[in-house]
């Protein structure tokens, strides 16, 4: 595949039914936006009425940016006006703050200090159940493009609602959550229901990703014996950093069990968030 170029075709895509502009009004539609592709999902109440997939190799996201541009644009129904429209961004550049003191107004100038850049737009989520505000970067170029097509569109961060997944869950002893992906990986360590500390890492080998995950573990004073390791994403128990895993923890949970070959799999993380923030 070139880098940049879009498939014609989704990667994976379920169509059970046509949507029009009439029919519209009843779904909702949401985006799961990455770096490297982008989930697209049109519900009927809890049943997937439309489901593509689309990747890219990872570049940046200026190019991000023109590649959804390009999917919009090659699918009309998109621009429908449907009972909601979800965006989820899903990008590491984010910072936790104390709800008590966070100002509105002061969240692009907390951004840009933490991240040095000054091609992102500041968005905030206010967490459901911790006292704390997320502030999350979107490019700009990226924001310009859903804001004008998508029809009454509303932006929230993925781990803002993975957090709160974990909190609503967790309700004691002490956790160690993670979603996995080929280079990096999301990791929260929480007690109970109260967020102890949230960070995304970036790794290129086995040894690295062990390395960095334990460094984190030994910051929050865990012992790797008694605290549970849960996993929010699909990981082949026989793969190779579940072996290493296995061997530091004597509790793994894993959450989204199924198959790999399952397509509704795919989509299981943007329906939930999608539900999650419709409730």
């Amino acid at each position: 595949m070139v880098i940049g170029k879009v498939s014609i075709n989704p990667t994976h895509k379920i169509n059970s039914k046509d949507i029009s502009s009439a029919n519209a009004p009843q779904y909702r539609m949401s985006f799961n936006i990455k770096i490297d592709g982008l989930s697209l999902l049109i519900l009927h109440n809890e049943d997937i009425i439309g489901a593509y997939n689309y990747h890219w190799q990872k570049a940046d996201w200026e190019l991000c940016s023109k590649n959804v541009s390009s999917i919009i644009n090659e699918n009309p129904f998109t621009k429908y006006n449907y009972r909601s429209v979800d965006v989820f961004v899903d990008a590491p550049e984010s910072l936790l703050y104390p709800y008590e003191y966070f100002l509105d107004y002061s969240k692009q100038q907390l951004l840009d200090t933490y991240i040095g850049n000054s091609s992102y737009l500041a968005l905030a989520q206010k967490l459901n159940i911790e006292a704390a505000m997320m502030v999350y970067a979107i490019h700009r170029e990226l924001y310009a493009v859903l804001k004008s097509a998508l029809v009454k569109v509303k932006f929230h961060h993925s781990s803002a609602m993975f957090i709160d997944k974990v909190l609503k869950e967790n309700k004691q002893g002490q956790n160690i959550s993670l979603i996995i992906a080929n280079d990096s990986f999301e990791i929260m360590a929480s007690e109970g229901d109260k967020l102890i500390a949230h960070n995304n890492f970036s790794y290129k080998t086995i040894d690295e990703f062990m390395f960095l995950l334990l460094s984190f573990v030994n910051q929050q004073q865990y012992d790797t014996k008694v605290l549970s390791l849960k996993l929010y994403d699909d990981l082949l128990m026989d793969s190779p950093i579940a072996l290493q895993l296995t061997q530091f923890f004597s509790n793994i949970v894993e959450y989204n069990n199924g198959s790999v070959d399952d397509k509704e799999l795919i989509f299981s993380t943007i329906k939930n968030n999608t539900i999650i923030a419709n409730s």
